[in-house]
This record gives structure tokens, sequence and C-alpha cells, in this order.
């Protein structure tokens, strides 16, 4: 039985964190094969934010999050929010009278309805924001008795983690277009990528992961370091996210218009800030932009993020030819083509015999190269 003991009391700063943090990754190989080290560290850096400042809380949209890891979730936060209607949001927000970290395990079911969607990401946005004035709409909709949603008004501080599966079927998704954007500019998404376990050992190692997540959390929370946590604040050398943050109006250029490119660099940067005072820097490294970095890419759509992998750096191309090499629709190609021309990353020209026919400006070469 793996024994959760904090052994790092002599060490300080950067090397008890990493000591901690060593940790935890060792035993996460050992159980489930590996994880996404960066968005854990995401996470970790959003929990940092939650308990040891007095910052506005980030909350996290994580696409694909391993189930072991939302189990280990659940033995970390606070409250754990089983519902997705906005009535459902609502009760677990007035039965709260402290900070909190709310987990949400399935949240993309919220996507079987639009107006289920809209409401309950209404009102997520508003927990995050740390402020909800709420009144029932009707007993349908929101699936709870309108004595236990009656009117009231909450004042808080709450930090969402939402764990999201990576693959939705294309009505989901269609629903998951028209209703993100009202959450859009409030959560961050981050997306767990795939490790590939050992050849033979998938389905042994998502049962021990399993077993072993209520272990997995305690270790999470020593990561935390509750008891030995030090007040510190890294510095922010000038400069040093300049390269990221340029990456911004290319994502601005894949979303629709009300996305707002500015609050995402933000956002990154303070995750990234935030993870170099967790681990006892005295500055932020280029470790901490490698984390704004994926913060930023990580808000290009799923789609649209195939498209952008598919763009050649120099030369005439079609949507067409964009369409067969990124295996997306042609529709999509073309509207994801048409976005980046009104938004000056692509040049749009016609030649006789081909239509309409695209190249990239050099900046857009400049993001492709730098490994956009």
């Amino acid at each position: 039985m793996f024994e959760v003991v904090q052994n790092q009391i002599g060490l300080k700063g950067a090397d008890r964190y990493d000591a901690l943090f060593g940790e935890l990754t060792d035993f996460i190989d050992l159980k489930s094969g590996g994880v996404d080290e960066k968005a854990l560290r995401l996470m970790l850096a959003t929990l940092y934010i939650h308990h040891f400042t007095k910052e506005p809380p980030i909350s996290l949209w994580m696409r694909g999050c391993p189930a072991w890891m939302c189990a280990a979730l659940e033995t970390v936060c606070d409250r754990q929010v089983r519902g997705h209607s906005a009535g459902f949001l609502a009760v677990n927000a007035r039965a709260t009278t402290k900070p909190a970290v709310f987990f949400s395990r399935y949240a993309e079911q919220m996507f079987f309805n639009i107006n289920i969607a809209r409401r309950a990401l209404d009102v997520m946005v508003a927990l995050t924001q740390g402020h909800m004035e709420w009144s029932p709409l009707n007993r349908k909709l929101d699936q709870i008795g309108t004595e236990v949603t009656s009117p009231f008004v909450w004042d808080g501080r709450v930090t969402f983690l939402c764990g999201a599966g990576a693959r939705m079927n294309e009505y989901e998704h269609k629903i998951y277009r028209r209703a993100w954007p009202v959450a859009e500019n409030t959560f961050v998404e981050v997306s767990y990528d795939l490790i590939k376990a050992p050849e033979g050992r998938v389905i042994d190692l998502i049962g021990e992961a399993m077993e072993a997540a209520p272990t997995m959390g305690r270790l999470i929370l020593n990561v935390l370091d509750r008891g030995f946590r030090e007040s510190h604040k890294a510095r922010k050398p000038e400069g040093l996210f300049d390269s990221v943050l340029w990456l911004t109006r290319v994502v601005a250029a894949f979303r629709a218009p009300g996305f707002d490119p500015v609050a995402l660099g933000v956002r990154a940067v303070r995750l990234a800030m935030a993870h170099a005072s967790m681990m006892g820097k005295e500055e932020a490294d280029s470790e901490d932009v490698t984390l704004a970095r994926k913060v930023i890419l990580d808000a290009i759509p799923e789609a649209s993020r195939k498209i952008a992998a598919a763009l050649p750096l120099d030369g005439y191309f079609t949507h067409h030819q964009i369409s067969r090499v990124a295996k997306v629709r042609p529709k999509e190609s073309e509207q994801a083509l048409d976005t980046l021309f009104q938004n000056d990353c692509v040049f749009r020209t016609y030649a006789r015999g081909e239509g309409e026919m695209y190249t990239v400006s050099p900046e857009m070469q400049q993001a492709l190269l730098i490994g956009l």
C-alpha cells in the first residue's frame, strides 16, 4: 500500500515543490501510465490562486480530463456539482457560505439542450465572478421545485473545475458552439493530451488508476502544501510573455467576434505567474511561459486547431486542399479561412481554373513557425 507522507520538511521553495510534484507524477505514472503534466500544473495553479491569494479566481473547463483524475478531484474540491440545470447550480451556491472549489465531473452533459446550456453557463459565470441574482425560470426547465429555488442574491468566491469529455456528438457540438460564447471570456479552456499507456496494459491501468484516485487526491493536496505554504510572489521579468501574448490575436481569428483575446492573455499570464509563485521561484521563467502558451493555444477550437496545423508556410492553397489535409468538412475549412482572411491572417486571391485561393500573411507565417 502506497503511504502518503510529507517527507520534504527540510526543503523549501522550488526544491520542496519539485519533490512534492515528483511524488505526485511518479504515482500517477505508476497507476495510470502518465498524464499531461502541463494541464496538471495549470489545475494546481488555479487551486493555488483560490486558496493562497486574494486575486479573482480562475475557473477551468478541462477537456479530455481522465476519469481517474476527475475521481481524484472529487476528493480535493469542496463541493461536487452532480447536476447541470441552472436551478441545481443555484441551490449549490445558496448552500455555500465560504470560498469554495466546485467540481463538475460531466459538465458537457448540459449541451443536450440550448436553453438549459445557456442558462446553466450564465449561472456558472455569475458564480465565478462572485455575484448572482437568482430567480427561478420554471419548474420544468430547472427540474427543481420553486420552493427550493426562491429568488435570492448571492455574493461569494467560487472556483469551478469542470471535467468535460473530449468527444461530443454532432448535435452536442452544435449546441456547444451556440451556448459557449456565454462563458468563453470567463473560463480558461485546458485540454488534457492523451498519454498512451503501455501496450497491453490499458484496461488494467484504467482500473488501477480509478482505485488509486483517493491517494492521488491526497498527493494533490500535498503539492498545494497548505501546512507549509509560505507567502511568496514571483517577479515577472519585463517582456517575458511578449511572444505568447502575440498569439492571442491569432487565436481570436478562430473565434466568434465576441471573443476577448486580451482577457485570454491576462488569464494565461496570471496562471503562469501563480505557478511560478507556487514553486517558490524568485521570478517566472521559460517553464511558466510554456504554461501561458498552452492556455492560449487551447482556446483554439478542435476543428480549427486541425486547420491551423494544415496551413502551409508558403505558397497558395484552396480550402478543399486544407479540408483534405486537416480531415475536416469543406464547409468548416471554408468558414475558418474566411475568418482568418477577415482578421488579416491570410490573403485571398483568385486563379483561373482554381477559383478562390489563399496564402498566409507574414505574421501568420511567424505563428506557424513557432509552433501554432
